[in-house]
């Protein structure tokens, strides 16, 4: 944590770098960001990747598990959700919104899903 401004220059480098190249780094800088406590800074970095790296999972997945790690249960499914429609065969993600939809629902949401097997 201690060179979080070397760490931010490196990556302010990778402006012109390719997408594809460069978007583990990039999810890598929005980890750090909110282990730094910059949620918002963090929480923009991960919305870039979503929106210009859409097809990979991990993205998703971290992004959920973010939103989740904040205590915001309902945008971390929201995450979740948009993402298995984009990739509904990553199972990382399914495991993952299988977890929010039993931290988010209620009691009688679950005992009617659970009557209906």
């Amino acid at each position: 944590m201690g060179e979080l401004r070397m760490a931010r220059s490196l990556l302010s480098q990778l402006y012109s770098v390719p997408i594809n190249q460069s978007w583990r780094t990039l999810l890598e800088g929005a980890l750090l960001e909110a282990r730094a406590g910059q949620t918002d800074t963090a929480r923009r970095i991960f919305k870039f990747l979503l929106q210009q790296a859409p097809w990979y999972g991990p993205v998703w997945h971290e992004a959920c598990r973010f939103e989740q790690r904040c205590n915001h249960m309902q945008e971390a499914l929201h995450v979740a959700e948009s993402g298995l429609v984009q990739l509904p065969r990553y199972g990382p993600l399914w495991f993952c919104a299988l977890r929010l939809h039993e931290c988010t629902a209620s009691k009688g949401d679950l005992l009617r899903a659970t009557r209906q097997l």
